[in-house]
């Protein structure tokens, strides 16, 4: 992940294939929430803790 205090994912890290983000790659690639597996497509958002939908995205203590 980037260093500092900005939790976002570098698409660098997304495309490498390898790593904690290959996951959250795999997860934005099939369009599904990291937490719930949920397809939504409506305000998604990346954080350390994966590709969340907005109902997981409000519940992490990471975004």
């Amino acid at each position: 992940m980037k260093n500092g205090t900005n939790a976002a994912v570098l698409v660098s890290e997304l495309l490498g294939g390898d790593g904690p983000a290959s996951k959250i790659a795999e997860d934005f690639i099939a369009l599904r929430c990291s937490d719930c597996l949920r397809r939504d497509l409506d305000d998604m958002r990346f954080s350390t803790g994966g590709y969340l939908c907005a109902r997981c995205g409000s519940q992490s203590p990471t975004t």
